[in-house]
């Protein structure tokens, strides 16, 4: 019990628990009422379904790799990964809300699930990947039902608001991007860094040694000290 409430004490933990509920409440909400509509206004056909399904569960396996260079190009990250799919999710429920009143061609609805479906995998991954480097060693079982709840949680909402409303798809899509810009201010203001989320959570150390990572920004100690991350079961002395 003591560690399930030790996440109060980590702050950056539990800012990144606000990006993780936002994300799965602005991905399922997308989902779910971009779906409602393609199948029950739109009537598109069966095939175009599963198309739309293919495309927004299996992009991520392609684009995904391919955002691996463009991080390493911008030296980003999992927290300017995690908003660069907020960007993309208020990009597709943006433009979902904007044109809701026209007829969208099949063409439209599987460019914006691969969108969507590559906006669904980065704040999903990189989502786990922030909250665990803000976990301190030995409460990673603890502040993964912390994770599982907030994940859980979004969706459910996000389903629910989806399906509450599936006539009115620009409502749905309007929440859902205002959920995005919610979670790239808590990214962007909340003070929530990888780097300083780790160090709070004891996963680095100061060290006169040479840094073996240079041209990364803010997050990095100036002067002679630079800092090292601790090797599991190490302990520095």
């Amino acid at each position: 019990m003591t560690h399930i409430v030790s996440i109060f004490r980590y702050p950056h933990a539990a800012g990144s628990l606000a990006g993780v509920f936002l994300s799965s409440f602005t991905s399922m909400c997308i989902f779910g009422a971009g779906l409602l509509y393609a199948i029950g206004y739109l009537c598109i056909k069966t095939k175009h379904i599963l198309f739309l399904w293919l495309i927004y569960f299996l992009i991520p396996l392609v684009s995904l790799p391919l955002a691996h260079p463009l991080q390493q190009f911008m030296k980003s990250d999992a927290e300017k990964m995690q908003l660069l799919g907020f960007i993309l999710s208020s990009l597709t429920s943006g433009f979902g809300f904007y044109y809701q009143g026209s007829t969208w061609g099949i063409g439209h609805l599987l460019l914006f699930a691969a969108i969507q479906g590559t906006s669904t995998g980065l704040l999903h991954a990189f989502g786990r990947v922030l909250w665990l480097d803000c976990s301190p060693a030995g409460k990673e079982g603890a502040f993964s039902v912390w994770f599982s709840w907030a994940r859980a949680l979004g969706a459910c909402a996000g389903f629910a608001l989806a399906t509450a409303m599936p006539g009115d798809v620009g409502k749905a899509f309007g929440v859902s991007f205002c959920a995005g810009l919610v979670g790239m201010i808590v990214l962007i203001f909340g003070n929530i860094s990888s780097f300083r989320g780790a160090k709070a959570a004891g996963h680095v150390i100061k060290s006169e040694k040479n840094s073996p990572v240079h041209g990364l920004d803010d997050d990095h100690v100036k002067g002679s000290v630079t800092t090292e991350v601790l090797p599991p079961g190490k302990i520095d002395v």
